[in-house]
């Protein structure tokens, strides 16, 4: 348990979907930190300093969002993104809803401060806003941005050094800032002065402990996947509590990959972890229930509800009606279902479905690893002992290919927005071939859930930095654009046509997904580049392409440490010209790869 003399940090959390990566960031500096709600504000006084998180309101109105009071106290206070239009705004500077950035940007410090100690003077920086800082007020100017046109972006870093206040307008807390986690550093011990005594070796303790005091004596009924998460919380709770309360089952909901679930059963049956796991094959049912259907949401619930209804008839048969459902849910599940609260819902996730909303309202739901991130999620399973066969699997979703399997209803699209889209497409992309892909995924744009269409580009000799910097400017110029794909493959021309086609999940489009999957994975693996990367989700996409149907694949290659942010990852020619000759083999002749950062787009489609 923390010492209530520690020195300590409070994080306050606007709905922005970093707040509890910040606190994160703290405590691995070795400082504790609190996510503080902004109604939760009595006791404020107690921390060294306050950071504000950013959000997914607007700052660009003219009152104050942000408790004055934050300001008037004695302690620092640093601000990032939404945090930082309001210090602005305190100190009589003007937010304007104008500048909208995301994804990389280059920092360029113009004046000296602790809070920038040691750090080159240019930086890369992550940006994810639609409001910027016109006027900073009685603050100074600390830092610029450039664009990748190299338009500079004033006002990206502000300082009050006599108060200690600090804004930034980029995010610190994330990977992708080059010297974020410094920057944090720079803040917490240069400028708050808290000493590093907080220790996270005892996590693992902790959550043992507190599984025994949430499950008491009641039985557990837990759905293992066999992927990190569901691995991890399992141990822990087999850890914590005698066999005799647990009850592990995997669902084979047809939805997985290749073998999937043949691989899950040897691998716990080989480590003799789980003596009571119960393998379910609901293929036919849940593929039943997903006929028909278009809507990703709809889909997430119907996969969510559809493994709540297994449960229940597993818990029937072993007369477990009183028994608690633990899930491996991790932090970025809960934040990007909109679960604190000024959070925007960005997508549900299939264990954040109403039905187990509302058992985790009645008590009913134990979530071990529901505050931790999958880096932390990691370093738990090292911990425990588990094999790194497992621990470095890449992460896959628990609706399985049901979300990777894109669903499409023309009548639902917008051809007027379609055509503009190309015209702007075309005017940011220079040489490239550009087109609008006739579907749509779900997104996060300034904290904010986004539902947009995927850009499509093509030209001979292919440069990823090149890309890069392109989309970032479409994304940066280009409104209800969220993701940018390259085409690969061999092709000697472009399409001349790609329209949309009506289509939900079958067993053909799955299989042949699969197929995809299966192959784009094994090549990872061969040419040694599986643990280079976060994760590559491989996705499918009903057109027709040169009038001929197609399942047209995405890869997704990622790297990452948490999930909340993104970058992509550029595959050598070797990969792409081999898979492209394998790709035919199992039927697939288009095909391309996302190159887009998260924000704007999530890792995954739906």
């Amino acid at each position: 348990m923390m010492k209530s003399k520690q020195d300590k940090i409070g994080v306050i959390d606007y709905g922005g979907q970093y707040a509890h990566l910040i606190a994160n960031v703290v405590r691995s500096i070795g400082v504790y930190s609190d996510i503080l709600q902004p109604h939760q504000l009595r006791d404020i006084s107690q921390y060294r300093g306050i950071i504000l998180s950013g959000s997914p309101a607007l700052s660009s109105g003219d009152e104050l969002s942000v408790n004055p009071l934050i300001f008037k106290l004695n302690i620092p206070v640093l601000g990032f993104c939404f945090g930082h239009q309001e210090i602005a705004k305190f100190h009589g500077g003007k937010v304007e809803h104008k500048g909208q950035e995301f994804g990389r940007s280059l920092l360029k410090l113009v004046k000296k401060s602790p809070i920038f100690l040691n750090l080159p003077d240019e930086q890369v920086v992550w940006m994810s806003h639609g409001d910027a800082v016109t006027d900073p007020g009685d603050m100074e100017e600390i830092a610029v941005s450039l664009d990748p046109d190299n338009n500079t972006q004033k006002y990206s870093a502000i300082s009050d050094e006599k108060l200690r206040h600090y804004g930034f307008q980029f995010h610190p807390e994330v990977d992708d800032t080059e010297y974020g986690r410094e920057m944090i550093e720079n803040y917490v011990i240069g400028i708050c002065g808290c000493r590093k005594s907080w220790n996270s070796d005892y996590m693992v303790e902790d959550i043992e402990n507190s599984i025994k005091t949430e499950v008491k004596t009641n039985q557990v009924v837990m759905l293992v996947s066999g992927g990190v998460d569901s691995t991890v919380a399992a141990v822990l709770l087999h850890r914590a509590l005698p066999a005799s309360q647990l009850h592990f089952i995997h669902v084979d909901t047809g939805l997985m990959r290749h073998k999937e679930s043949e691989q899950v059963t040897e691998l716990f049956e080989s480590e003799g972890m789980l003596p009571s796991l119960v393998v379910v094959d609901a293929s036919e049912q849940f593929l039943r229930e997903l006929q028909g259907v278009y809507d990703p949401e709809q889909k997430r619930n119907i996969i969510g509800k559809n493994f709540i209804d297994l449960v229940n008839d597993e818990v029937a048969k072993f007369d477990l009606s009183t028994a608690l459902l633990a899930q491996g849910t991790i932090y970025p599940d809960r934040i990007e279902t909109g679960e604190t609260e000024h959070a925007h819902r960005i997508k549900t996730h299939h264990n954040r479905i109403p039905q187990i909303e509302a058992m985790i309202r009645q008590g009913l739901v134990i979530e071990p690893l529901k505050d931790l991130y999958k880096f932390e999620v990691r370093k738990v399973g090292q911990t425990l002992g588990i094999p790194q066969t497992m621990l470095q699997r890449h992460p896959f979703p628990g609706p399985g290919l049901g979300i990777r399997c894109i669903c499409s209803q023309p009548d639902n699209l917008d051809y007027k927005q379609i055509t503009v889209l190309r015209a702007k497409l075309k005017d940011n992309c220079g040489k490239y071939y550009s087109e609008v892909l006739p579907v749509k995924s779900v997104g996060v744009k300034a904290d904010q859930r986004s539902y947009e269409y995927p850009g499509l580009l093509w030209k001979e000799n292919y440069c990823g930095e090149e890309i890069d910097d392109i989309a970032a400017k479409i994304f940066r110029n280009v409104d209800n654009i969220n993701r940018i794909i390259w085409l690969g493959g061999n092709h000697a021309n472009p399409p001349v046509s790609i329209q949309p086609v009506l289509a939900d999940i079958n067993a053909a489009r799955l299989e042949k997904l699969r197929a995809a999957d299966n192959l784009a994975q094994q090549l990872l693996v061969e040419q040694n580049l599986y643990d280079e990367i976060w994760q590559m989700p491989v996705i499918s996409l009903p057109l027709k392409i040169n009038q001929v149907y197609e399942d047209f694949i995405i890869l997704r290659p990622v790297i990452s440490k948490r999930g909340m942010t993104a970058r992509p990852y550029y595959l050598p020619p070797l990969y792409l010209k081999t898979l492209s000759d394998r790709f035919k083999q199992v039927g697939v002749n288009w095909w391309g790869v996302d190159v887009s950062t998260k924000p704007p787009a999530t890792i995954e489609w739906e």
